[in-house]
């Protein structure tokens, strides 16, 4: 549904938005993936840079983690 409504209401050429829909099929995981596309079109987002960072904050805690007071190991000039 929402790659038909992507289509027809989406700001980029269909051809640039779908490679940019399959690039992040690729590159992120399908779960916060589908979560940020049902929630876009629950909104009616067609903007994929948008989606994109939604995708991108769903993720970050998981994949980007900061090192902090509760990791163990590494030493203390920030090289793990």
């Amino acid at each position: 549904g929402y790659v038909t409504a992507l289509k027809k209401r989406g700001r980029k050429q269909t051809t640039l938005a779908l490679r940019h829909l399959l690039r992040m099929i690729r590159e992120y995981p399908a779960a916060p993936l589908r979560e940020a596309i049902a929630e876009a079109e629950r909104y009616g987002l067609f903007d994929l840079d948008r989606v994109e960072r939604m995708v991108l904050r769903r993720i970050a805690h998981d994949y980007f983690r900061l090192k902090n007071d509760d990791d163990t190991g590494g030493n203390d000039d920030g090289r793990a």
